[in-house]
């Protein structure tokens, strides 16, 4: 944004601010021209974030094959480790899968884990405590199925199930519990 264009468009309080050391700080009171302030500040940080992410990662990197092919596979980020869970193999069967691998991004090597109980894709995910919890998915049909992978264990078990079978959802953990959105029935 041109320099003329910024100073027109951010509240006094923002460029009174931006300059404070010309001008005096007056009028920032206001509860709108804080807020303005605050979302400034943030845009600005978010920009220089992103441009010094852009800057270090200089492109993509291929790294290691993953071991099992597969698409709809959900993936969780546990102690810095990626772990890549179920899915289905290509077409034409499109078969669900079970596999559990882990990605470690400082080795960049794959290791298998205990295979999920119940083969499935198109599921949701959530970590909750270091647990990994697989709900619903399949294809062409939901399930109400729910699965607990504890990673320090290598174990797998089952809770209670959902209220009503889904795939294709989403789900997003917020203070410990998930929650999950949208999907399909059938």
């Amino acid at each position: 944004i041109p320099l003329a264009l910024a100073i027109v468009l951010l509240p006094r309080c923002v460029f009174i601010s931006l300059v404070g050391f010309m001008f005096p700080r007056r009028n920032c009171r206001q509860s709108r021209e804080k807020f303005y302030l605050r979302q400034f500040w943030l845009v600005i940080i978010s920009l220089a974030l992103v441009s010094i992410h852009i800057q270090a990662q200089n492109g993509w990197t291929k790294r290691s094959t993953i071991p099992t092919l597969r698409g709809a596979a959900i993936a969780e980020v546990i102690n810095g480790k990626i772990y890549i869970i179920g899915g289905n193999s290509g077409a034409p069967a499109f078969s669900s899968l079970a596999a559990n691998e882990i990605y470690d991004p400082i080795t960049n090597g794959w290791e298998k884990k205990s295979p999920m109980p119940t083969p499935r894709g198109f599921f949701a995910s959530g970590v909750v405590r270091d647990t990994i919890y697989a709900m619903g998915g399949g294809y062409s049909s939901g399930s109400s199925i729910v699965e607990a992978h504890d990673p320090a264990a290598d174990t797998w078990s089952r809770k209670a199930n959902m209220p009503n079978p889904r795939f294709c959802m989403r789900a997003a953990v917020v203070d410990g519990k998930i929650y999950l959105f949208c999907g399909n029935y059938n």
